[in-house]
């Protein structure tokens, strides 16, 4: 249940900062006008190793979520006001003891494994479901209100523990 969460939180951490600046000497900004949509797809790679009483075990994990972002507002400061809406996510995990599991959202079979069950159960939830993001024209995101819907639907989810999630925004 604890990777599960993390995973969800680290997911919808990702969606709400990413991309954000650039390490290039000249300052990079963003140039977004109000009523203009775009496509995201953030992909993640983890690879992780460990030695288990002397057996390497090896997990790869691999999620590519698909996002939208509503630009709703530019401040007279340059903020930009956004919904963005998670509108897919991949999951596929491999050990290499036990094996390879994945989910996609978009796959109405679920998945035979239980935890990718339960992952695809929690990441269903919050596909399709807005939130907004303030975010600086250098890419520095300063809020995220998650509505209580979706912090809901979080908590509804096997991954969600009562009274862990806070309505405030991040």
């Amino acid at each position: 249940m604890r990777l599960m969460r993390s995973v969800l939180l680290l997911s919808l951490s990702v969606a709400a900062i990413s991309p954000s600046s650039s390490n290039a000497q000249d300052l990079l900004r963003w140039k977004l006008n109000r009523g203009e949509t775009l496509n995201y797809t953030v992909q993640q790679k983890m690879e992780m190793s460990v030695n288990v009483a002397g057996t390497d075990v090896t997990n790869t994990i691999n999620q590519k979520m698909g996002m939208v972002w509503n630009i709703s507002e530019i401040a007279a400061s340059g903020d930009v006001i956004m919904n963005q809406v998670i509108n897919r996510i991949q999951l596929r995990m491999e050990n290499s003891q036990t094996g390879t599991a994945e989910f996609d959202t978009q796959d109405p079979t679920p998945p035979g494994n239980p935890l990718m069950k339960a992952m695809a159960d929690t990441f269903g939830n919050i596909v399709g479901k807005e939130f907004t993001v303030t975010m600086k024209p250098t890419g520095k995101v300063d809020e995220v209100s998650i509505p209580k819907e979706l912090l809901d639907a979080i908590r509804n989810s096997s991954a969600g523990v009562p009274g862990s999630l806070d309505t405030k925004p991040l």
